[in-house]
């Protein structure tokens, strides 16, 4: 699963219309802040206002937002990097004042204030733009969102690694797994409780579920492949706790609700097919595989779609899993017999292994 704002990205993806900011919470300093520069734009549109005080005024208003952009992630860096929600708010900040200064401020400027500035001005009416701090509001505020993703990322892949693999191997391995998978979406579901509406958009709330669902999904399938040997009633056991863990990741949609309506389970699932994707279908294959025959396995893997556990639009075959991968998932689910050392000749040839 990606980062939330790729290398490239332009802070679009928190935008849910072309025309309105979506609804979000932002800080009262950014709200000051805001407040202060429309003073200021108002002064500088007044009637009879000189050449030479119209141009200071729009020198004024970017010397405003730099030392906003400069000071605050000094004066709260600390916050920024351990608190979720102070993070979020600072992105919401960021993104909003770049939105504000490219659809209110940049043309109210250039219509009502640079036309003042005269011969006798001091910037150049085709130097007034405010798309350069726009662009690093918007910068620095992915920059700190996405830092903090990675701290909750991080989290996940500790907890999970932390019980040295996912073998379920007799009871006690068990209990101590889904201790640990529990511990897992507590946590999760407690920093998606924070950033919940109206602290951040409901589309771009939507996409963070997606994320930490999806690197759950991911490492829990990198556990379960990296594993040498499966005996059987393991498999069944995995294949439970796969079923599970999904659920409850299809859950993180719908709050608190432990009994989602079919219509709901299915906008859930909808989107961590849309969003997580690959990882999504891989983990889906993988945890119906646990419990499938050889010949089920192989039929999937020669391009057929198992026992109809896909949905519509998931294709059959196993193009997700790496020949490696698939190697040693058979090596760890069956004994080695001519059968099974004929399918992995076979999975070699087909990957060209």
């Amino acid at each position: 699963m990606p980062l939330l704002y790729p290398p490239g990205s332009t802070g679009a993806e928190l935008l849910e219309g072309l025309l309105v900011f979506p609804r979000c919470s932002i800080s009262r300093r950014t709200h000051q802040v805001v407040k202060l520069l429309d003073e200021i734009i108002e002064e500088g549109t007044a009637e009879g206002v000189s050449p030479y005080c119209a141009s200071r005024f729009y020198l004024l208003t970017r010397d405003l937002l730099t030392l906003h952009l400069t000071l605050t992630p000094i004066k709260h860096g600390q916050h920024l990097k351990k608190l979720p929600q102070a993070s979020l708010i600072y992105h919401n900040d960021c993104l909003f004042l770049a939105d504000h200064l490219i659809r209110t401020v940049g043309p109210t400027v250039r219509v009502g204030v640079s036309t003042k500035f005269g011969d006798k001005r001091l910037v150049l009416e085709s130097e007034v733009s405010y798309i350069d701090l726009a662009a690093q509001f918007r910068n620095s505020g992915m920059e700190v969102f996405n830092n903090q993703l990675m701290a909750q990322k991080t989290h996940i892949l500790e907890l999970i690694s932390s019980t040295n693999g996912l073998g379920m191997g007799d009871d006690a391995r068990a209990l101590e797994v889904q201790k640990m998978l529990s511990q897992v979406m507590y946590s999760t579901r407690q920093v998606i409780s924070v950033w919940a509406p109206p602290m951040s958009p409901v589309a771009f709330h939507k996409k963070l579920i997606c994320a930490l669902a999806g690197w759950i999904i991911s490492a829990v399938t990198v556990e379960i492949l990296s594993a040498i040997d499966i005996a059987d009633e393991e498999s069944h056991r995995l294949n439970e706790m796969m079923h599970k863990l999904e659920r409850s990741c299809t859950l993180l949609f719908v709050g608190d609700s432990d009994e989602p309506s079919s219509t709901e389970y299915e906008e859930g699932q909808a989107l961590l097919r849309r969003h997580v994707g690959v990882e999504f279908t891989k983990y889906r294959k993988l945890k119906e595989m646990m419990v499938m025959s050889f010949a089920g396995i192989m039929d999937l893997f020669r391009g057929g779609r198992g026992d109809g556990f896909l949905h519509d639009e998931e294709e059959g075959g196993l193009n997700e899993f790496s020949g490696e991968e698939l190697c040693g998932l058979v090596r760890a689910l069956f004994s080695d017999t001519p059968l099974r050392q004929k399918n992995l000749a076979e999975i070699r040839e087909m990957r060209g292994m």
